[in-house]
């Protein structure tokens, strides 16, 4: 059986229109700048040394996001203060 999944939403989420006048936009832009070059500082100096099988790749994924706790942390309240 073939089922389509273009029309299925997997998850629907609001999204606020960046602001430069509004400081909560302003940290969460810094955050995000910080943790993608902390990502890809993590990733250069621990590079994949096998090819990226998914079982390696979601290892890869939950390694990152674990070198970036305290960033994902801080982006995770700003989010809940922009959505609250």
């Amino acid at each position: 059986m073939f089922v389509s999944l273009t029309n299925r939403k997997i998850l629907d989420i609001y999204y606020l229109r960046f602001d430069v006048n509004v400081l909560t936009h302003l940290k969460f832009a810094g955050l995000s700048e910080k943790a993608q070059a902390k990502a890809k500082e993590y990733l250069e100096t621990n590079p994949p040394q096998e090819d990226l099988t998914p079982m390696r790749l979601g290892k890869l994924r939950l390694d990152t996001k674990r070198y970036l706790t305290d960033e994902m942390r801080e982006i995770d309240e700003l989010v809940a203060k922009l959505i609250n």
